[in-house]
């Protein structure tokens, strides 16, 4: 999706500080995601083909198998973003609420959140 500069991974699953400056390929993860960015310019962002447009105060969450690409900065200038993909197994022990009943999903295609 975008290019990594630092990948932490565990039992949660993966956590990916990437450049998200220039656009990238198209993908799927068989988990969820959920991206914020974190510096930089305003970046754009395309989920199963409708386009979004994240700044700091935007979380974007994704549900599996939902082709993410991204788009780059509008303005050209660099833009980092916190890619986390959490690990189901992880997500149903963590929130068995939500995603207790072997759910794999979030309760709408896509959800956006203003922090």
């Amino acid at each position: 999706m975008s290019t990594s500069q630092r990948i932490f991974e565990g039992r949660f699953g993966r956590l990916v500080l990437a450049d998200g400056s220039a656009a990238g390929e198209e993908h799927t993860y068989p988990q969820p995601l959920i991206l914020l960015k974190v510096d930089g310019a305003e970046c754009g962002v395309t989920v199963g083909g409708e386009r979004h447009t994240l700044n700091r105060d935007d979380v974007l969450l994704v549900n599996p198998q939902l082709p993410v690409r991204h788009e780059g900065s509008a303005a050209g200038g660099g833009s980092r973003l916190i890619e986390f993909h959490p690990s189901l197994e992880w997500l149903r022990q963590v929130f068995p609420a939500v995603f207790g009943d072997a759910s794999e999903t979030f309760s709408r295609e896509i959800g956006r959140a203003h922090v």
